[in-house]
């Protein structure tokens, strides 16, 4: 779905020029680009040609690793372009081609003549340095960091922005995830100058650099992946509970909760209980949670109903053939509604409660062969707006990007991109991790922080401080990491309602 132009505006489209690195086999990432170039009104591609990346003799070690990665690593999928075909590819220019900007993926020796053609500069983002992503994984980094970097028509360099993604454990895996999702840097990136006439430059220092690998330690990393994710299925057949959440409830608000002072929730073996909601009903405080089987390995939607012991089991309250997690529920206009979520049937759905909390009946869908996770709406001003998780990739991941919708409300009869669509990147801020609460005119959204090595390791509080047709912005007000009970590695969603508070906390 392209971004439209913002209301009330008419811009000259942005002139893009792009380096390739093989114009006959263009990557995911790459591709993705061009694809978005050329059906978003904003932008027009002006020249497209390639240019050999530079080469690095690989060591003995890099060689052995690489020949082993290459067949334990499955090839993601081609990403098939929509909109962007190879026969409407432009030739490659006899000179510098006029651009307001230059995306170079090649990182080659691109002539001074091409550099200052580009009225804003060239733009280039790490992730396709030769070996990037590599050492990250190498070295067990918890988070691989990826820069978009903007060269001047003087040499000067500047950092336009950057993003840190969860590190994928093989090497070769993370370095082709990087260069796939990074490539919402630059497309943010454009938006902003498309908007603004002007490049923002992010602070701090510009480092176009990959570091080389050393692989002491890998195979034994490695090694130990597998085996920890072997013993894991093995665990969770003999009835275990491995890598699982459970929650937490205490007494307070978004504003005022302490983890530390929670009681943990009992749950049936076997199972494992995540992304709580509350909802108040008839002068109680229900919950609506995942409740994940791991016999079937598939997520269901359970409720409870809190007491001043924790919270007393209330069964299924929904469930369906395909997996379901993140029930966000809502009330309007005296209805109760649930949208849980059901990216595996590849749409958005909203129920509506007949009889809550245990019986719904379809109300809207949404986004039809699409897979979107943890979707919440909200209101500022009459305006409905929703926030969603889109995966931009080929691997599956929904951890890195956070997409912005006006929308007409729980009809979802209409829907209309943000025009900075993902207006967050990064895996530390841009997941959902509960809803976005309304306090006192300020608007905290909770979002979840997987810059810790491992899935749902901490929570953000997010404080909305622009949100309009052409603008968003936030900052990070709170940050919870897992350590304030022992034996925690995870904390990944928050919910409040009626006084209590509820998580979900992960145990090894």
């Amino acid at each position: 779905m392209s971004n439209p132009e913002p209301p009330g505006q008419t811009v000259q489209p942005l002139s893009v020029a792009i380096v390739l690195t093989d114009a006959a086999h263009p990557s995911n990432g790459e591709l993705r680009l061009l694809d978005h170039l050329t059906a978003d009104p904003r932008y027009e591609v002006s020249a497209l040609w390639h240019a050999a990346p530079p080469t690095v003799p690989p060591t003995l070690s890099e060689r052995i690793r690489a020949a082993f990665e290459n067949r334990a690593v499955p090839v993601p999928p081609a990403y098939v372009p929509r909109h962007w075909h190879p026969a409407a590819a432009l030739p490659q220019p006899d000179e510098a081609p006029a651009a307001d900007v230059i995306v170079d993926f090649s990182h080659s020796g691109i002539p001074e003549a091409v550099t200052t053609a580009a009225g804003q500069g060239l733009w280039r983002v790490s992730s396709y340095l030769p070996g990037a992503g590599i050492a990250d994984a190498v070295a067990g980094r918890p988070v691989t960091r990826v820069d978009l970097i903007r060269t001047l028509p003087d040499g000067g360099q500047q950092a336009i922005s950057h993003a840190v993604y969860d590190t994928k454990f093989l090497a070769r895996r993370n370095a082709g995830y990087i260069r796939e999702k990074s490539v919402q840097l630059i497309i943010h990136a454009l938006a902003c100058l498309h908007r603004d006439g002007k490049v923002t430059v992010a602070p701090g220092p510009a480092t176009e650099k990959a570091a080389r690998a050393s692989l002491t330690g890998y195979g034994y990393r490695t090694a130990r992946e597998v085996a920890y994710r072997i013993a894991d299925k093995a665990s969770a057949r003999l009835g275990g509970s491995p890598g699982g959440f459970g929650l937490r409830i205490g007494t307070g608000d978004i504003t005022s909760f302490d983890p530390a002072s929670g009681i943990d929730v009992p749950m049936p073996k076997g199972h494992f209980w995540a992304d709580p909601f509350l909802m108040v009903h008839e002068n109680r405080v229900f919950c609506l949670f995942e409740d994940f089987d791991y016999d079937t390995g598939l997520g269901q939607i359970g409720a409870g109903v809190l007491t001043d012991r924790g919270m007393d089991d209330l069964g299924r309250a929904f469930s369906a053939s395909h997996h379901l997690s993140f029930p966000f529920v809502f009330r309007h206009q005296g209805e109760i509604f649930m949208m849980p979520e059901t990216h595996q049937a590849g749409r958005l759905e909203i129920w509506r409660a007949t009889g809550f909390p245990l019986q719904w009946t379809l109300h809207a869908t949404a986004f039809e062969g699409t897979g979107l996770a943890d979707t919440v709406l909200f209101t500022r001003d009459g305006a409905w707006w929703m926030l969603t998780g889109l995966c931009n990739d080929s691997f599956g991941d929904f951890c890195g990007e956070l997409h912005l919708f006006r929308t007409s409300g729980p009809d979802l009869s209409w829907m209309e991109p943000h025009p900075l669509n993902p207006v967050v990147i990064g895996a530390d801020t841009a997941r959902g991790g509960g809803r976005v609460h309304d306090v006192g005119g300020r608007l905290l959204r909770v979002s979840q922080d997987n810059s810790g090595g491992i899935y749902g390791w901490g929570l953000n509080v997010m404080e909305i401080e622009r949100l309009s047709p052409t603008e968003y912005a936030e900052r990070r007000v709170r940050h919870v990491t897992p350590d304030f009970a022992p034996g925690l590695v995870g904390c990944h969603h928050f919910d409040c309602a009626g006084g209590r508070w509820i998580l979900d906390v992960r145990r090894p």
